[in-house]
């Protein structure tokens, strides 16, 4: 077989190989955090070089965009309580059905403050907690 045939196939093999084992993780309800980072790529592997750490990239932003998004959630169900009942609840167990942090797997950290309210999340960008703030 053509070493060009043979390697491209090698490639693509590792390359499938790699995207398999982050679905399945994923697939498996695991923590965000739990996923391996994957084999270095063999050598002459031009696809997987290119591809995986973009995959790895994606795969290591995604609790954070998620948690931003679960926050946004949480925020506008704050927002229509406070529209309700003249000011924020004490605790996000008021609400029905919160989105749980994707870092920890439980409630978003929440106060009230000054008019507002601060969530947290338990994940960081550079060593900064995910932080929503709203103040009137």
């Amino acid at each position: 077989m053509d070493p060009a045939r043979l390697w491209f196939k090698r490639d693509l093999a590792f390359l499938l190989k790699s995207y398999q084992v982050y679905l399945d993780r994923l697939d498996q309800g695991l923590p965000f955090l739990e996923i391996p980072n994957h084999k270095k790529p063999p050598k002459f592997t031009p696809f997987s070089t290119i591809t995986l750490p973009a995959l790895c990239t994606a795969i290591d932003k995604f609790p954070t965009i998620e948690a931003r998004r679960r926050m946004a959630e949480i925020a506008v169900r704050l927002r229509k309580h406070k529209q309700e009942f003249g000011s924020y609840p004490e605790t996000l167990s008021v609400l029905a059905e919160m989105p749980v942090d994707p870092f920890a797997g439980e409630p978003f950290l929440y106060q009230r403050d000054d008019g507002g309210f601060v969530l947290q999340s338990a994940g960081a960008i550079k060593d900064e907690p995910i932080t929503w703030r709203w103040s009137q």
